[in-house]
């Protein structure tokens, strides 16, 4: 059956056009699928908006690539569909950026704008009420000239041939806006993570080096006969890349190779003035005043009560500490514990908790039991979750202890 299939394809479809058609499309369903897995599977669990997101992000890919084979071999059928496509071209974009801005969120005050959602829903109903006004063979006769006007409606024949071209814009906008969230997040980050290797988020740098090359692409739709455009070699090696990208993209997400902000308690976010570093801290005598003893938390703490603490609960030993978590176990918030750090030892989280780890590395390397141990075993044991994290951290700091 499957081979009576794939010849009646091949019939109509030369092999260039059937790999540009089919090597992306079987890549997003495969992708949907384990995605559509790790989201059942975590049902029971607080799984990250960032998967939920990229859910509907390959349902996208899987109409954009479908759509492909409608174009043409199934042109009503791509007529009924066109608004449609022409959406998922633009909320492609739109969603991976969304996916990023999850991502990279640190702060339960801060949402996704929805003016986003603007732009792809005014194309989509501007074409679809083209549609609805355009006959019906007149839209086929638009679909059938492959780009070239072969009758009907000028207007509906420039917007439904417009997809590349607003694909390619779209590409750069949501690509330049990934770029500077990525950066704004890495200046942010080291004050609220300990786990260089997932928060740095360097895949997802490399992930949108690849997009940046392949934004030229869709032109080959413009500049080239549609049926030339979709068996040239350029395209397929367009789609290998988008292949390995799906692929690679999905490998991280369900590995989790990012430090996940998403359910953070919001009582860790109330405005509040930083108190002094002193044990009467204004902001918890207001709330007693008020009767608010719900969420009672200490009215500030010591260097040495802070160290005593990290010494004997050992709480840099978990390689994904947060700010957060710190913050809860010493019952203060993470504003004034980002600036007692910053105060009392003139660095960062991360480096301080480095610096913690680097100490305690020091202690068990002496330890007769350990000295037959690999250094990279004993590296993960104090919590830098990998040697090259260890080894980044020692190449930077000059002096730990």
């Amino acid at each position: 059956m499957l081979f009576s299939i794939f010849d009646v394809l091949v019939r109509f479809m030369n092999i260039a056009t059937l790999a540009n058609t089919f090597m992306p499309l079987s890549a997003a369903v495969t992708c949907f699928l384990i995605t559509s897995l790790a989201i059942y599977y975590e049902r029971h669990r607080n799984i990250s908006p960032s998967v939920k997101i990229l859910w509907f992000y390959f349902i996208c890919c899987m109409v954009n690539w479908g759509s492909v084979f409608f174009y043409f071999q199934a042109p009503d059928v791509f007529v009924v569909i066109n608004s449609l496509v022409m959406f998922t071209f633009i909320m492609a974009q739109v969603l991976f950026y969304k996916f990023l801005f999850f991502l990279t969120h640190t702060d339960a005050k801060e949402h996704f704008p929805r003016i986003h959602y603007l732009a792809p829903l005014l194309i989509t109903l501007f074409l679809t009420i083209l549609m609805i006004t355009t006959p019906f063979e007149s839209q086929k006769t638009t679909i059938l000239g492959r780009g070239e006007y072969q009758g009907g409606s000028h207007l509906f024949h420039i917007v439904s041939n417009s997809k590349m071209a607003v694909r390619f814009v779209f590409s750069i906008i949501y690509t330049a806006l990934c770029f500077i969230r990525l950066h704004q997040y890495r200046k942010r980050i080291e004050n609220l993570s300990a786990n260089y290797d997932k928060s740095s988020l360097r895949w997802v740098k490399t992930f949108l080096l690849l997009s940046l090359s392949l934004i030229p692409i869709p032109l080959i739709g413009i500049l080239l006969p549609r049926d030339m455009a979709v068996s040239s070699t350029l395209l397929t090696a367009h789609n290998a890349v988008i292949l390995f990208q799906y692929a690679f993209l999905c490998f991280h997400v369900i590995k989790q190779n990012f430090i996940s902000f998403d359910h953070i308690n919001t009582l860790d976010y109330e405005e509040e003035e930083i108190p002094t570093l002193t044990h009467d801290c204004p902001t918890t005598r207001s709330r007693e005043e008020n009767g608010d003893d719900s969420q009672k938390r200490k009215p500030g703490i010591t260097r040495e009560e802070f160290e005593a603490h990290m010494k004997t609960q050992g709480p840099f030993l978990n390689p994904d500490l947060r700010l957060i978590d710190l913050a809860a176990q010493l019952k203060t918030n993470r504003t004034y514990l980002s600036h007692f750090i910053n105060s009392e030892y003139g660095i960062n989280f991360n480096r301080l908790i480095n610096r913690f780890r680097m100490q305690e590395l020091e202690r068990i390397k002496k330890i007769e039991a350990n000295k037959q141990r690999a250094e990279k075993e004993l590296v993960e044991i104090v919590g830098f979750g990998s040697y090259r994290n260890y080894k980044r951290y020692v190449s930077q700091e000059d002096n730990w202890l």
